[in-house]
């Protein structure tokens, strides 16, 4: 288990927000006691906390691909990375780590946003096309790894936890009644995107 955060400031990336996303690292250690990093640039911040169990020596994240224009953070296991792997080398993709979660990048790279179907796994991601300042979010179909996201003022947030979210980037708390009363009739929400948070929702 990983845990990953994000930002994608709508003016500029400050101080104040890199150190928020290194709270948020910390509030989840949990997730990954190994290894914790940051990286931003002007536009995005990411952070990531890593569980080590693929790619031990050389598999620390954020990744970034050959020519440093995209990076990556994932939570999750790509079950078929091997296969993935060995056809993106015949097609000239150079990797930089054995971890699974590489893949993504080079996928991303060859394919675009198609190569969702491409994958077999449990996972949740955030690629940042550096060129063009885009934040690509994705997660597994069965939604075994969650992720959240809330627009403010700062810019655009998301996480592997609501709490983070819920806890550094919001100033006001407002209960999402019908979700609540849906979880406690049936036990789960009726809502693919909706939480227990107004503003707060889910990648589905």
């Amino acid at each position: 288990m990983c845990g990953i955060n994000g930002l994608y400031s709508y003016k500029k990336v400050t101080e104040d927000n890199i150190k928020v996303i290194h709270e948020m690292n910390k509030e989840m250690i949990y997730r990954g006691p190994d290894e914790q990093d940051v990286w931003y640039d002007r536009k995005v911040a990411l952070g990531h906390v890593r569980l080590s169990i693929i790619a031990l020596d050389n598999g620390r994240q954020p990744i970034l691909n050959e020519d440093k224009s995209l990076i990556l953070i994932c939570n999750g296991e790509i079950y078929n990375h091997k296969s993935l792997r060995k056809d993106l080398e015949t097609q000239g993709h150079t990797f930089s780590t054995n971890s699974d979660c590489e893949v993504l990048l080079h996928l991303y790279e060859e394919y675009g946003t198609e190569f969702f179907n491409l994958l077999n796994g449990m996972y949740a991601f955030a690629i940042y096309d550096i060129k063009n300042q885009k934040v690509i979010l994705g997660r597994d179909r069965q939604g075994k790894k969650p992720l959240y996201y809330t627009n403010t003022p700062n810019g655009f947030v998301f996480s592997s936890e609501l709490k983070t979210i819920k806890e550094k980037w919001l100033d006001e708390i407002t209960i999402n009644h019908n979700v609540i009363n849906q979880t406690i009739e049936r036990t789960f929400s009726l809502s693919k995107t909706d939480t227990y948070i107004k503003g707060i929702h889910k990648v589905q």
